[in-house]
């Protein structure tokens, strides 16, 4: 999908998704997340916290099992 399609689906500015693309959006109103998620047939969900964050061994772990299903490779 091109940012021109997403942009008519999500009923977004092609000036936004190009900003959000290249890390030039401060901030993102959550009717125009969940826009952008519903048009790439995608959700937000929240859920608790869990009681800590992650560990880097257990982010580099998570990595690594996730190269590992990269089927392009």
């Amino acid at each position: 999908m091109t940012q021109s399609q997403l942009a008519r689906k999500a009923r977004v500015g092609l000036s936004t998704l190009d900003a959000l693309e290249n890390a030039r959006l401060g901030e993102l109103g959550y009717s125009k997340i969940t826009n952008i998620l519903t048009a790439l047939g995608m959700e937000l969900r929240l859920q608790e916290m869990s009681g800590r964050r992650p560990t880097l061994e257990e982010l580099l772990e998570e990595g690594r099992d996730d190269q590992g299903l990269d089927r392009r490779r």
